[in-house]
């Protein structure tokens, strides 16, 4: 299952504009680059995709780095935290 939202992170709306960037350089889109120009108006036609499992690790991480913890640390905590819940669910 996955979640449809809006963007709210502002890394990860930067990461999209990044990668739209290095798309109009090595393909030399005029698409990307009208995207690019027209930033603003283009962000909220972008929708996030994304699987309510990852979700809850990536809560978890930010959860665990402001206790913290080091950016490594909370990840593979959070992945531990993931695969337990998960085991529950499946009835392990």
């Amino acid at each position: 299952m996955v979640q449809l939202t809006s963007w709210e992170d502002s890394d990860e709306m930067e990461s999209i504009k990044n990668m739209i960037f290095a798309h109009a350089e090595y393909t030399s889109s005029s698409r990307a680059t009208e995207v690019l120009l027209q930033w603003d108006e283009w962000l909220p036609k972008f929708v996030r995709v994304i699987p309510y499992d990852y979700k809850r690790v990536l809560e978890a991480q930010r959860q665990m780095k402001e206790s913290g913890m080091t950016r490594d640390g909370a990840e593979l905590a959070a992945f531990e935290l993931n695969s337990h819940a998960l085991a529950r669910a499946a009835g392990q």
